[in-house]
Formats: C-alpha cells, sequence, structure tokens
C-alpha cells in the first residue's frame, strides 16, 4: 500500500523495486491489484448493494473502494490514492434518482461516478477536497440536496455537489466531528446529526440546530443512527447503550443497556421486522426483538453436529491456552505478581574482604621511635580486613504504581490480552459457525471448497495461538 499498489496511473517506484528483484520470473500489472497475503487485515467500513443486481457490491475500505460483481468471490480495486488518507474510503450514497450516481466519501475529499461505480471523479470544491468526509445522505424529497458530515463540521449542496454550504459547525471540536447524518425519511424538514459529542437536531430543513434529549447525549459519542418504519421511530447507538425515540427526538428511553463485552459500533432495524434490531459491536452480529419462528432441526442432523464437535476444545479452555502460550494469563501474571512482591524481604548483601602489607607498629603502637630517640625501621606484617553490610529496600514489598493497569506496563499488558482475547474468540466462532453451515448449505462446489477453505486457515490460526489443540482440518 505505501508503494501505491494498484494506481491505474502507475507505479514507477514499485516498478524500479520489482525489476531489481532477481530470480522472480514474473512481471507485474499496475493495472491490477497485487494481494499481499501476509498484510494485515484491511478495515471495511461500508458497503453498497446495487438494488438491481445483489451480486454487483462495493465495499468501503481502508485501503481503498473494492467492487465486487459476483457476490464478493472477487474485489478488484476500483479507487485508491497516494496517501493512506486518499485510499480510506469511509461511506457511498446512492442517488435516490439516479441510481448509477455513487458518492464516495475518502479520508482527504469526495468523489462521484455517474457508471455505477466503475469509474470516479473528484470534487474541487475548497470545503471537501482535502476534508476527512464520514458520511452522505441525500435528501427524500429534493435529490438535489445532498448533506455532507466532515470532521470538522456539516455541509450542505442544494446543487448537486457544484457548490456548499455550511450548515453546521461548532467551537468544540468533537460536536463538529460527524459520525452520521439523518434525514427523517417521513419528514424532510428534520434532520438528525450524529457527532462525537452528543445529538444534533434540525426542525427547519438545517437552518437551525438544537441539541436532541436535551443533556441526555451531552459528552457522549453517537456512533449512528437509524430510523424505523414509522414516522419520528429513530434509534441511537452508542457505545454501551442504544436508545429509542418514537417523538421525532423529543423523549428518549433506553432499548438496550448494560455490560456489554464488546463496544457497540452501529445498528438498524431489520428489513420487514419493525421491533427487531440489528446491532455491530467490535466483534459479533447481534439480534434483537421477538424471536423468529423457524423449523425445529432433525434429530438426525443434530446427531451429525454432535459427533463433529465431539472432542473438540471449547472456547474457554483454547482462550485460556493462548493466553498461557503468550504469557498474558491473568492468573499466572497475578501469582508472578505476588512472588515478585515477597522478594523485597530479601536483603543486598555487600562483602567487602582486602589482604595488604603494613608496619605492626602503625598496627598496634602509635610510635616510630625508640626510647633513645632514634628512628626505628618498622617491621613489616600482612593484616587482614572484612567487612559485611546488608541493606533492606522495604518500598519493593508494595506494588509500583507503574504496574497498575492505568501506567505502561499494566497497559502494554491490558491491550496486548484484549488483542489475544479477541482474535481467538472471533476465529473459534466463524469456525463453528463454518462447521455448522457446512452441513446446512446447499451442495454448491465451489462455495463449499471456499469454506473448506477456510475452516483450514482458521484452524491452522487457531493452532499457532493455542499450541495445536485442534486436528489439522484440510480443505485439499
Amino acid at each position: 500500500s505505501d508503494l501505491a499498489v494498484g494506481i491505474r496511473s502507475g507505479s514507477p517506484r514499485l516498478a524500479y523495486q520489482v525489476r531489481r528483484k532477481r530470480g522472480w520470473g514474473i512481471g507485474i500489472n499496475l493495472q491490477q491489484t497485487l494481494a499481499l497475503r501476509a498484510a494485515p487485515a484491511t478495515g471495511i467500513w461500508f458497503f453498497d448493494v446495487d438494488p438491481d443486481d445483489p451480486d454487483r457490491v462495493l465495499a468501503a475500505t481502508a485501503d481503498g473502494l473494492r467492487l465486487s460483481n459476483d457476490g464478493g468471490y472477487s474485489w478488484p480495486l476500483v479507487l485508491t490514492g497516494p496517501t493512506k488518507y486518499e485510499r480510506a474510503i469511509n461511506h457511498l450514497a446512492r442517488d435516490p434518482r439516479a441510481p448509477s450516481t455513487i458518492w464516495a466519501g475518502t479520508g482527504r475529499g469526495l468523489h462521484i461516478s455517474t457508471d455505477d461505480g466503475e469509474s470516479w471523479a473528484p470534487l474541487g470544491h475548497p470545503f471537501v477536497v482535502a476534508s476527512d468526509i464520514r458520511w452522505i445522505d441525500f435528501d427524500p424529497r429534493d435529490p438535489d440536496t445532498v448533506w455532507v458530515g466532515a470532521t470538522w463540521g456539516l455541509l450542505k449542496t442544494t446543487d448537486r455537489g457544484r457548490s456548499f454550504g455550511i450548515a453546521f459547525r461548532s467551537s468544540w471540536p468533537a460536536q463538529s466531528l460527524t459520525r452520521q447524518v439523518q434525514v427523517d425519511p417521513q419528514n424532510a424538514d428534520r434532520v438528525y446529526f450524529a457527532t462525537a459529542d452528543g445529538l444534533m437536531v434540525s426542525e427547519d430543513a438545517g437552518a437551525t440546530f438544537e441539541r436532541a434529549g436535551g443533556l441526555l447525549f451531552v459528552g457522549t459519542d453517537v456512533k449512528c443512527l437509524s430510523p424505523g418504519e414509522a414516522p419520528g421511530h429513530l434509534i441511537a447507538v452508542t457505545p454501551r447503550e442504544i436508545w429509542e425515540t418514537r417523538d421525532g427526538g423529543k423523549s428518549w428511553q433506553i432499548a438496550f443497556f448494560g455490560a456489554v463485552q464488546w463496544k457497540l459500533t452501529y445498528g438498524m432495524f431489520e428489513a420487514g421486522r419493525a421491533e427487531t434490531m440489528l446491532v455491530l459491536t467490535e466483534a459479533e452480529v447481534l439480534r434483537y426483538g421477538p424471536a423468529a419462528a423457524r423449523a425445529p432441526a432433525s434429530a438426525a442432523l443434530v446427531d451429525r453436529a454432535r459427533r463433529r464437535l465431539e472432542g473438540e476444545p471449547s472456547q474457554e479452555d483454547v482462550l485460556t491456552a493462548a493466553l498461557r502460550q503468550a504469557n498474558l494469563y491473568r492468573p499466572d501474571l497475578l501469582a508472578y505478581r505476588a512472588r515478585a512482591r515477597a522478594a523485597g524481604y530479601l536483603p543486598d548483601v555487600t562483602a567487602v574482604g582486602s589482604l595488604y602489607r603494613a608496619p605492626w607498629e602503625r598496627l598496634f603502637v602509635n610510635e616510630q621511635f625508640s626510647d633513645d630517640g632514634r628512628f626505628r625501621e618498622p617491621v613489616q606484617g600482612r593484616a587482614w580486613f572484612v567487612g559485611v553490610r546488608a541493606t533492606w529496600d522495604l518500598e519493593r514489598t508494595v506494588f509500583d504504581r507503574a504496574e497498575s493497569p492505568s501506567y505502561r506496563i499494566g497497559r502494554t499488558n491490558s491491550y496486548a490480552e484484549w488483542s489475544l482475547r479477541s482474535t481467538v474468540i472471533n476465529s473459534y466462532q466463524e469456525r463453528r459457525r463454518l462447521i455448522i453451515e457446512s452441513m446446512l448449505a446447499d451442495p454448491d462446489p465451489r462455495a463449499a471448497l471456499m469454506r473448506a477453505l477456510r475452516i483450514e486457515e482458521l484452524t491452522a490460526t487457531l493452532n499457532a495461538l493455542c499450541g495445536g489443540l485442534f486436528d489439522p482440518a484440510p480443505a485439499l
């Protein structure tokens, strides 16, 4: 990515580096995307599905915009940039009046495609050309009016991007940082503006904004908004809670709260089920609402699944083994700290000894002259000097503040444990889901092979993390 892989205009530096490599025996086509298998996972921020062709999907990622024409099997790159900010695609919005026109908000600028995502052109207005664009929303009443949220405020255009005006900007930076813009589908004069410091609402098409909910969302990072089917029905998602209003934001009640294992990042109502919410967290997708009616699984299928998963380690065992292998298992760390604390009672011992020659008189007689006043030659002898000193540093028996979670050592261990825990749980749950799915899915050979390859990859990953608790799962 730092070498501008995949830019259609070419990359002389990358071509030069490739020519320097001897023995590769390959060429490189800069019109294509170079897949780096060893690179970290790419953050994916948004999906846009073609309303006429569900197999055609645009993915807004941290490393460019990718287009799939085959339902997700391949993802060629269609929009990128020379810097990480220009490559980051934050949001996509499709024009409701002209579905082939799509707007893309990037980390540095706004781009528009008029051919369903095949080619893109940047907008050069000073307000957007260098802005970090986080959200785009078309006015359902007037598609020429588009709301654009940046990290520094809310913009509005009434001529499809030829000119922009500032609709909202606060002297408090967090209140200007856009999370989402949502025009009420039932009342286009009502515009919601979610920020990193609360929720703003306008009842006059953006002429003025006020805080929604009074002081309820002050200082709160509102991650997203999602309208329901009924007029005035809306949910607001924060990192720990989901709030709901049925009167256009005048009053709010809690819809979900409590100790959550992962922070909430997005929420929406499920299509066709007005009272069911789909909630995205940092590591999972949850469904809240009335249980859907499902046909019971057959006894044969349940028995087959039980036999397939029988003998496999539990998620808790895998997680414990991975933490132990990485020296991040908290009980072991606490025991180590307890033993280290007792070491403070041991003294630091310093012993000194020496053997040297010296006159006996200097050792035992305080005189150098004889009785008659003559100088007497001193008699040489040997002497030993031995000293032992013991000191205690009792301060070590008390935990140093640098060991607390709020300081460097504790922070490092806590972050490493969180990262490993997330990776293990995500991999374990995805592997388990794919195994069950392989028993229920249609026998499509291509899909079955891709699923088996992914199970093999997840099994190898988990074995590397936990020390080989799983049996290998070769796909071929």
